[in-house]
């Protein structure tokens, strides 16, 4: 459980510096979430498969989105809410199943 929460929160982090347009290069951007630069690729690969607008400016050395995106999460189990996160794009179904099945 811990994992999916960990995936959630970078998710959350990764969005706010692309709506800031401040992740920067790759390397950069894999430095600060303290992983490799080709999970930075993964990571933007897959929400772009979600549908999610995500363009490189290379500029500003910075990914950023495309057009209105608002990300949104929340993790209810038995009622309980244990993880909201507010944010998803609008007009595209986020499909929250992909999380569960390991692909982030």
């Amino acid at each position: 459980m811990s994992n999916l929460f960990e995936k959630l929160r970078q998710l959350e982090r990764l969005d706010q510096l692309i709506r800031m347009k401040a992740t920067g290069n790759p390397a950069s951007l894999a430095r600060r979430f303290n992983i490799s630069e080709r999970k930075v690729y993964r990571l933007i690969s897959e929400l772009k498969d979600m549908g999610f607008p995500i363009k490189y400016c290379k500029e500003r050395q910075s990914y950023y989105y495309e057009g209105k995106v608002s990300l949104s999460f929340q993790l209810l189990i038995n009622e309980d809410c244990f993880l909201k996160i507010k944010g998803g794009f609008l007009g595209n179904f986020f499909n929250m199943t992909n999380f569960g099945s390991g692909r982030l």
